[in-house]
C-alpha cells in the first residue's frame, strides 16, 4: 500500500474533499454538506481552536480518508472556568475500503488537543471502532419530531415502513387531542438576535449548575448564524424581564418540505419540564410564523425530554452518546445536555 500522509484540509484541497464526501456519502441534489461553499464555511472560516479543523489522509496524491474535528470545552458543575476540559468530536468521518488504518489515524488525531472525546452521530461500523478506542456509552439521547403542518403529514412520513407510520400517526393524533384538552403552557418571552453576546455564556454557566454541557461562546454561536445554506436564527428566552435561556433554529427546504431543526434550546436557572415546555411554546410561534412543515430536535436532559413530550413532540428515535474520558473528569451521575448543535447533525441537511 502506498505511504499515507496526514495533512490539514486547505483551500486548495476543498474541491477534492467535496468530491470525496459526495461520492462516499452518496450526496443528492439537496445535500449541501459536500459543496465547496459549505466546506469553506465549515473548515476555513470556522473560529480557531486548539487544533486543525479537518484532516485528509492522502496516498498517491488522492484522498483515502477524511474527517472534521470540532473542539470545545465541557462545562462541569462546581468547576471553575479555567479547569474546564477541552473536548473533541469527529464529523464527516469517511475512509475508502481497503484504506488500512487511515480512518483510525484520523480518530487518534482528534485525541491530540483534547482530553475528552464524544460522539452521538455515527454508523454501526464507526461505533465498533469507537468502543475499541475507549469510548463508552454515557446516555441515550431521544430524537423528537413534530409535524406542524397537518397537510404535509404524508410527505413527512413518505418512505417509512407502514407499521411505523401507523404507530406515529396514533401517537400524534393522541397528542393533538391532548393539546385540545390540556391548557397550553404560557410561552416565555422571546428575543430574536442577529448576534449573540455575553448573555449566552452567562446562560451556559447557569445551566452548568445542573448539567454538563459544551461551551456556548458567542463567536461559535454567531458563526452558526452565518450558515451558508437555509436560514439560521438565534434567540434569547426572557422570563420576568430576565434572560434565562437561548435557542437556535435552522430552516432548510428539502424534498418540497420546509424542515426546521431546534439546534439548541438551553435554559439556565434550574429548569423543569414546565419551563422547557414554555420555551418550546415560544419557539413554536416562531416555527409556525416561518411556515415550517416539520421540526426535529434532540433532548439531552430529563427536564428537556419531559418538556418536548409536554409540548406535543413525538419521540422519533434515539442516539447513543459515547464518551471517552480516560481521566474520569466528568462526574458520572450528572446528565449531559447534548443538542444538535453539538454534532454534524446540526450542519448536514
Amino acid at each position: 500500500m502506498p505511504a499515507t500522509t496526514l495533512v490539514p484540509a486547505s483551500a486548495e484541497s476543498l474541491p477534492q474533499v467535496a468530491a470525496f464526501l459526495s461520492s462516499g456519502f452518496h450526496a443528492g441534489p439537496d445535500d449541501h454538506f459536500a459543496t465547496e461553499k459549505y466546506l469553506r464555511w465549515q473548515y476555513l472560516d470556522w473560529p480557531s481552536g486548539p487544533g486543525e479543523r479537518a484532516y485528509n489522509c492522502v496516498a498517491d496524491e488522492r484522498i483515502i480518508a477524511h474527517a472534521g474535528i470540532l473542539h470545545t470545552k465541557f462545562l462541569i458543575p462546581a468547576k471553575s472556568a479555567d479547569s474546564f476540559p477541552v473536548a473533541s468530536t469527529l464529523h464527516s468521518w469517511l475512509s475508502l475500503p481497503k484504506s488500512g488504518p487511515a480512518g483510525a489515524l484520523l480518530l487518534l488525531q482528534s485525541f491530540s488537543h483534547a482530553t475528552i472525546q464524544y460522539a452521538f452521530s455515527f454508523s454501526p461500523m464507526a461505533g465498533s471502532v469507537l468502543k475499541s478506542s475507549g469510548y463508552a456509552l454515557r446516555q441515550v439521547l431521544p430524537v423528537f419530531r413534530r409535524v406542524l403542518n397537518p397537510a404535509r403529514w404524508a410527505d413527512v412520513y413518505r418512505g417509512e415502513p407502514r407499521k411505523k407510520v401507523l404507530a406515529f400517526r396514533i401517537q400524534e393524533t393522541a397528542l393533538a387531542l391532548t393539546r385540545l384538552i390540556r391548557p397550553a403552557p404560557r410561552p416565555m418571552e422571546i428575543e430574536r438576535v442577529t448576534q449573540f453576546d455575553a448573555r449566552a455564556e452567562a446562560v451556559a454557566a447557569d445551566a452548568s449548575r445542573q448539567a454538563i454541557l459544551t461551551d456556548r461562546n458567542p463567536e461559535f454561536l454567531n458563526h452558526l448564524l452565518r450558515h451558508p445554506f437555509g436560514e439560521t436564527y438565534g434567540y434569547y428566552f426572557r422570563d420576568n424581564g430576565k434572560t434565562v435561556g437561548l435557542a437556535l433554529l435552522h430552516f432548510n427546504r428539502r424534498g418540497g418540505l420546509l424542515r426546521a431543526k431546534i439546534l439548541d434550546c438551553l435554559l439556565g436557572n434550574a429548569p423543569d419540564a414546565l419551563s422547557c415546555a414554555r420555551a418550546l411554546a415560544a419557539l413554536e410561534k416562531e416555527l409556525k410564523a416561518r411556515q415550517a412543515d416539520v421540526v426535529f430536535a434532540v433532548a439531552g436532559t430529563p427536564w428537556l425530554e419531559a418538556g418536548f413530550r409536554r409540548a406535543g413532540y413525538v419521540r422519533r428515535g434515539r442516539n447513543q452518546l459515547m464518551i471517552r474520558d480516560p481521566q474520569g473528569q466528568l462526574p458520572p451521575q450528572v446528565p449531559v445536555h447534548m443538542a444538535l448543535v453539538d454534532s454534524d447533525l446540526a450542519f448536514i441537511n
